[in-house]
């Protein structure tokens, strides 16, 4: 599946800024991180949710 993205002047300035610094390949690849870090993000708040004591835990 293809998407395409529309990004604003300055969004995507720090992307050309990223390849042209030659931290990425690409602009797929900097996208790719990104998306791999917001999952990182994402999956490592939902554990501290869970982990977390219950309210009733908490008053006992």
């Amino acid at each position: 599946m293809l998407m395409d993205i529309h990004l604003s002047g300055q969004r995507e300035k720090a992307i050309h800024s990223l390849i042209d610094a030659g931290k990425f390949a690409s602009a797929e690849a900097v996208i790719d991180e990104a998306l791999r870090l917001i999952t990182k993000v994402h999956q490592e708040r939902c554990e501290t949710v869970e982990s977390a004591p219950s309210e009733e835990n908490r008053r006992a």
